[in-house]
């Protein structure tokens, strides 16, 4: 290959060619207004193909710089670094000038098992760890300084987020003396017969009173077409509202969520959770998923192991508490605007 064909305008080219044979093996391109002295007897292929070219460049009145080009070939045995690189590498500070290496080295002369390979490892390891956690640290805070400006006006959520950045006591776990399946099925019973078992306690109380319960029938009422409520679809940008409105010192949903804090979530989740949302105001579905709660026991007082001693948590899914809250504020906005007396104070 000729000068001629990997020529760049303003840069010219210094190459060092292979002896007796066309074309070279490597080259650098220099600015055509430095000033460039190769130094011939550093530069040379040794016989072991060993390759290195040493140039002077000097720009302007600065001092110049002894710069060194270096290639090391797959078939140029190791020992080349020290018959050949090294014996320039020891001559080349007698000239008095900074020194620049440039290289393709082809080498890597670490062992995997040997204790300095492995030193370095653990070093880099070490280091990169060390980089890693100082970013998670930094963006954490962040996080957390963001959430007390978002909620400073709700105490409640502020000190959830006080509680979340600082380290707590670990809680006592509670264990149980019998097989888990048989507990799981003592607690469903009774958080079952709750309901009705206030029921039907209300039913003798008011029988024990003589009072007679009647449903009111109710009265039908016609409204013209344009005074109907009907729900209608939302955009991502209100989904996305609507989670970060969310409250911090509520359950932030299921453990299979897996969410702690969902204000956070990225347009990868809400997108999708808009088209379903949508789906469900469109065809008036529920979807069955949104429906099951995971229910948790809480000790209220005495023995865990008593199902009547806890009282039930229902942990619903994100997405069905973002639903409800969406057709929450489409009703409410209906409602206050046929009836403007009805303040958000009297709202329930």
């Amino acid at each position: 290959m000729t000068s001629a064909e990997v020529n760049i305008d303003r840069y010219k080219l210094i190459r060092l060619d292979c002896l007796h044979k066309r074309g070279g093996r490597i080259c650098a391109y220099i600015r055509k207004d430095f000033k460039t002295v190769i130094l011939k007897d550093l530069s040379y292929i040794s016989e072991c193909n060993f390759h290195q070219l040493w140039i002077s460049v000097q720009c302007k009145k600065t001092k110049s710089v002894v710069i060194c080009v270096t290639y090391h070939p797959d078939d140029s045995p190791l020992r080349s670094f020290d018959n050949v690189l090294k014996p320039s590498y020891i001559q080349a500070p007698t000239l008095n000038k900074p020194i620049v290496i440039l290289r393709d080295l082809n080498c890597d002369v670490l062992k995997q098992n040997c204790p300095e390979s492995k030193a370095l490892i653990n070093f880099a390891f070490k280091d990169a760890r060390k980089a890693v956690k100082s970013m998670l640290k930094d963006s954490e805070r962040n996080n957390y300084l963001d959430e007390v400006q978002r909620h400073k006006n709700n105490p409640g959520s502020v000190w959830k987020i006080i509680n979340q950045a600082i380290p707590s006591k670990s809680k006592e776990k509670h264990t149980y003396t019998k097989d888990p399946k048989t507990v799981a099925n003592e607690f469903n019973q009774f958080f079952l017969s709750v309901g009705k078992n206030a029921a039907d306690a209300s039913i003798r109380l008011a029988e024990g009173n003589n009072i007679t319960v009647e449903e009111t029938p109710l009265e039908t009422v016609y409204m013209p077409s344009q005074d109907l409520f009907s729900f209608r679809t939302v955009t991502s940008e209100e989904v996305c509202h609507v989670i970060a409105s969310l409250p911090l010192n509520k359950s932030p949903g299921t453990r299979q969520d897996k969410l702690s804090n969902p204000q956070r979530l990225s347009p990868c989740y809400t997108r999708p959770l808009t088209h379903i949302i949508n789906c469900s105001i469109t065809f008036h579905t529920f979807p069955i998923a949104w429906k099951e709660a995971e229910v948790v026991p809480i000790v209220k007082d005495g023995d865990h192991e008593v199902a009547s001693n806890n009282r039930p948590i229902s942990l619903l899914a994100i997405a069905s508490k973002v639903c409800e809250k969406i057709v929450l504020e489409q009703f409410s906005s209906y409602l206050m605007s046929k009836n403007p007396a009805l303040s958000s104070s009297k709202r329930k």
